[in-house]
């Protein structure tokens, strides 16, 4: 069986359960640590990786390489792994580390589209989503849901990133909840089951929302444009969510409101979260990046 280890810093709060956002969490701690793909190590460093420990390993995941020092890491066969920050946060010195560590495959959550327009072609790229447990994302009783306003949480105001999310606040039949409420965490799917639909808006690539939303059961208000890439994650318009984007997302909020009751929302949402359930649940994505590790190695032997 393949001996894969995960290495992080041991006081990156993203591995401590305790971040407003555990789905990287989820991935690296649970789902790689209960997976009988592989034999699996979650090894807390200082910063400096070191080699000395590492030669029986098949496989060398960097949780975030940013933060770990990868001495004499390209010395060793073992493929290597590194979860990339947000893209636009890809700079010379984390291309320096990836360099000196011999990276194989850089994956993370953000689309490709969105990802290479920071990370030079030679590094391979995968999209790899973090954290959806069907355990945690549950979906409860659509009829006791409120209906008659629009969930949305995240970041707004002025960023590229933002935008339509941003022009979606200052309608009153949104409802804006941000962190300051508590739904972080473990928590925020309780806040998605209050709600039959919610809001998923990144102008520029995908972020967690797109697969936390359907994953419980929320309608979704999915913003696809040209530039994001999200067109590609395997959602379809009308089925498994409704594509919206800043000329048409109050015709079709409206839509929706004025006819809330129509069962088809409830399908559409239905769809949806069976369709994030089947391809992008945890154990499917680990199983996922376990196989591209395998498909690596074979290919260097």
């Amino acid at each position: 069986m393949m001996r894969i280890a995960c290495l992080y810093k041991k006081d990156d709060r993203g591995m401590s359960g305790e971040h407003w956002t555990n789905n990287a969490y989820r991935f690296f701690r649970n789902g790689l640590l209960e997976t009988a793909l592989s034999d699996v190590d979650i090894i807390p460093v200082d910063g400096e990786v070191r080699v000395r420990d590492l030669g029986s390993y098949d496989a060398i995941i960097l949780y975030s390489l940013e933060n770990l020092d990868p001495v004499g890491l390209n010395n060793l066969s073992a493929v290597k792994i590194a979860r990339g920050p947000d893209a636009h946060n890809i700079n010379e010195q984390w291309l320096e580390r990836a360099d000196r560590a011999g990276i194989s495959l850089v994956i993370n959550h953000q689309t490709p589209e969105y990802v290479r327009k920071f990370l030079p072609y030679k590094y391979p790229y995968e999209q790899i989503i973090f954290g959806i447990n069907e355990e945690i994302h549950k979906s409860t009783d659509w009829r006791k849901r409120k209906a008659d306003r629009i969930l949305l949480t995240g970041n707004t105001g002025r960023s590229e990133h933002y935008e339509l999310r941003s022009l979606c606040r200052e309608k009153t039949y949104v409802h804006y909840i941000g962190k300051g409420a508590g739904f972080v965490g473990d928590d925020f799917p309780d806040l998605l089951n209050m709600y039959r639909a919610a809001i998923a808006a990144c102008t520029t690539t995908s972020v967690y929302k797109y697969f936390e939303i359907p994953a419980c059961g929320c309608l979704s208000f999915m913003e696809v444009n040209e530039e994001n890439g999200c067109g590609n994650l395997g959602f379809e318009n009308g089925v498994s969510a409704v594509f919206i984007n800043k000329h048409n997302y109050k015709r079709k909020m409206r839509e929706y409101l004025r006819t809330q009751d129509d069962e088809k929302w409830q399908e559409i949402a239905e769809e949806g979260r069976r369709f994030v359930l089947s391809r992008y649940e945890n154990k499917l994505q680990v199983e996922k990046l376990i196989n591209l590790i395998k498909d690596i190695a074979c290919v260097a032997a």
